[in-house]
């Protein structure tokens, strides 16, 4: 082992709760990866220490280049996440066009970029001011409802759904118009019935998995259905690997439009890099009834399938002979939680904001080479 060095957290700002699941969390797996990397764990990062030698980090978000380079960070090799060069690329906004090109957009917006991935998304738009959320919205009304997504928000969170234009009207006038101008929104049609799937890739200690996978939903302690684990299937590769399995057709579309979308983001951003690529693909039916497919979103950061990905590359590290692993993330807020005793868990008491909750991740299927 190199202990000279060292594995740190990274969180937002100073306001972060340590005892928050969030922080917690993020600890314990920033732990497994530094087992993972025979690197000592060094707890939160603390720009006045001195470190002895490569550092390795656990941020909370997906940082800007500049701040990435004054921790010297350098490349995927230096952090569990990724780096942009502007704070919007890491947003749902990157994702559509705007209304059109006369809007107003932030400093080296790519409207190239919206335009080659207008094939790998559903049909929407993105917009830094009310009006032109409004104009948005009118124009994809008359193919049904529309979805109103604070591109900035995480998960679930902020949503409205509009059916009509006065419905419209009082979601847009809901969104904070700050927030809407400096990070945008974005303005979607509305999948009935949707399934998201999940396609990704993690690069860690000369490990390349990629994976696909579903998402849970469970219910909170306010009664309100919350993201609740992920179940991946997790080959050993890159995601192009994924499209060598069996897979259905519209599990075959999904990791087709993730290459492109990765691809094309790469092509528009040539100092963007990430060692964790994490895309959600929504599929379903529109108004009308037609399949529709599209990369919902990007997370180049810790998150919910995140306790999936280290339980995997855990199990690829200690047997190089793993070609295929089937592994699990849960979040579960029961009273009293039945965790397997083949589990890693990653929190288990009473968040502040969230009340009693466990977060726990496990491998529950594993292929080896014959």
């Amino acid at each position: 082992m190199h202990r000279e060095n060292c594995v740190v957290t990274l969180a937002r700002d100073s306001q972060t709760d340590v005892h928050g699941h969030d922080h917690v969390s993020r600890t314990a797996m920033a732990q497994r990866l530094a087992e993972i990397l025979g690197y000592a764990f060094a707890g939160e990062f603390t720009p006045a220490q001195r470190y002895p030698d490569h550092v390795y980090f656990v941020p909370q978000d997906t940082l800007l280049h500049a701040h990435a380079q004054t921790l010297g960070i350098r490349g995927e090799r230096d952090l569990f996440g990724g780096v942009v060069p502007d704070r919007f690329v890491g947003t749902k906004a990157i994702t559509h066009a705007t209304p059109d090109r006369s809007a107003p957009t932030p400093p080296r917006w790519s409207h190239h970029l919206a335009d080659a991935l207008r094939d790998m998304v559903l049909p929407g738009y993105s917009a830094f001011s009310s009006a032109d959320a409004q104009r948005a919205g009118r124009l994809l009304l008359p193919h049904g409802r529309v979805r109103i997504k604070p591109a900035r928000a995480l998960g679930g969170s902020g949503q409205q759904v509009a059916a009509d234009h006065a419905e419209l009207d009082g979601a847009i006038a809901a969104l904070d118009e700050g927030e809407t101008r400096e990070h945008g929104v974005t303005i979607e049609i509305n999948i009935e019935q949707p399934r998201t799937l999940s396609v990704g890739e993690v690069r860690v200690a000369g490990i390349d998995l990629a994976y696909h996978g579903t998402q849970r939903v469970v219910t909170n302690h306010a009664g309100e259905e919350v993201y609740g684990g992920s179940d991946l299937h997790i080959v050993r590769g890159r995601m192009a690997d994924l499209l060598a399995l069996d897979a259905p057709p519209a599990l075959r579309r999904a990791v087709e439009q993730v290459l492109a979308y990765d691809a094309a983001i790469e092509a528009a951003f040539p100092d963007f890099f990430a060692s964790r690529r994490n895309y959600d693909v929504l599929q379903g039916e529109d108004g009308a009834g037609e399949f529709v497919s599209g990369v919902l979103e990007q997370s180049w950061r810790l998150g919910g399938a995140s306790p999936a990905e280290i339980a995997a590359l855990r199990a690829f590290h200690r047997d190089p002979s793993l070609r295929l692993v089937a592994a699990s993330s849960y979040e579960t807020y029961a009273e009293q939680p039945r965790v397997p005793d083949d589990a890693l868990v990653h929190y288990d008491a009473v968040d502040p904001r969230a009340g009693r909750l466990c977060k726990y991740s496990r491998v529950h299927a594993v292929v080896a080479d014959a």
